[in-house]
């Protein structure tokens, strides 16, 4: 999570003057995924983990991956709308080259992906495009944007 706020505030700063909206746009999405994804996992780490194995009847819906979860329920709120909205607000930012458009249309990938989690969540069918985003999509958005951050920092004066 604290990788996520890095990279998109690099990504922020990395970009023309005229784009710092989009950019600025991003960070703030990124910030609310990782206060809602740390707040769940911190709840999880300590309060959860402490009442088990015998969970009491009022924190079932506690657990992390139950039926009518909570915890599942602020996951999927940070992961599937916060950072797909984020993914879409940098996207545009990447559009010169062909490494550029590869990390902005794999950003829309990202986007699309988690965002149809949520919709899956919501309705209550199951869709399972929320761990392709957030596997192998970010896994090759993270290593394409460190090629970037590379040739960035080389045509830097």
């Amino acid at each position: 999570v604290p990788l996520l706020v890095i990279i998109f505030t690099a990504i922020r700063f990395v970009n023309e003057e005229d784009n710092k909206i989009l950019g600025s746009l991003g960070v703030n999405f990124i910030i609310l995924f990782a206060a809602t994804v740390s707040i769940n996992r911190f709840v999880q780490l300590t309060v959860i983990q402490q009442s088990l194995p015998n969970v009491p009847a009022d924190l079932t819906r506690f657990l992390p991956y139950g039926t009518g979860s909570v915890m599942f329920a602020l996951e999927i709120l940070g992961w599937g709308f916060f950072s797909s909205l984020a993914a879409v607000f940098v996207a545009p930012l990447f559009s010169s080259s062909r490494l550029n458009k590869a990390i902005r249309w794999l950003f829309i990938l990202y986007a699309v992906f988690s965002f149809m989690s949520v919709i899956s969540f919501a309705t209550n069918i199951f869709i399972p495009t929320g761990p392709i985003a957030w596997g192998p999509i970010l896994l090759v958005i993270s290593i394409l944007l460190s090629v970037y951050f590379r040739n960035f920092n080389k045509e830097a004066p």
